[in-house]
């Protein structure tokens, strides 16, 4: 940096006799209003950017307020599965039972629609809403091995209520086969 400075210097008089081309004013002051042009862009350019990073800014705060006050209460409720591995064993299982159990009671359609269509529109209602409540106590204490059992109960109950209707469904199958002499 400092050689071209030196050169500068030495050579002086050959920059100043050199006189600029007709013109060139005009042609920096063109080039002066192009760039005002620019900088006037993105002067309003950057109003923008700022109201979106206020836009943003909203918007994530109103997150993290609805995450905040709202989501614990929906975390209160939590399953079987989430207290131990060996209850989400237990649950797994369960529930898997149940889904079987289910499938094959729908399969019986043929014996009694109206029966299989009514059982699963309200007759788990009550259990269900029941397992609600044992999901929000379990939340609060989920240590407790009363509330943990019951879940369990809830469970067998379930598949065992499954397992009598099919049962009463195969008999009810079985006595009208009987009279009639007709498989269904």
């Amino acid at each position: 940096m400092k050689e071209i400075g030196d050169y500068i210097k030495k050579n002086k008089s050959f920059f100043n006799d050199a006189e600029p081309l007709t013109g060139h004013l005009d042609r920096f002051k063109t080039k002066l209003g192009g760039d005002s042009k620019k900088v006037t862009f993105f002067k309003s350019s950057v109003k923008y950017f700022r109201a979106a990073s206020v836009i943003i800014l909203i918007a994530l705060s109103s997150l993290w307020i609805y995450e905040k006050f709202t989501k614990p209460a929906m975390k209160e409720q939590i399953s079987l599965g989430e207290v131990s591995p060996e209850y989400k064993e237990v649950e797994f299982y369960y529930t898997r039972l149940y889904k079987t159990k289910l499938t094959e009671l729908s399969g019986m359609k043929k014996i009694d629609p109206e029966v299989v269509v009514e059982l699963k529109k309200d007759e788990f209602t009550e259990l269900d809403s029941l397992y609600r409540v044992l999901q929000k106590d379990l939340g609060s204490n989920n240590n407790d091995e009363r509330i943990i059992n019951a879940m369990i109960e809830y469970y067998q109950t379930k598949v065992e209520l499954l397992n009598q209707i099919i049962l009463q469904l195969n008999n009810a199958k079985n006595d009208r086969n009987k009279r009639t002499g007709i498989p269904l």
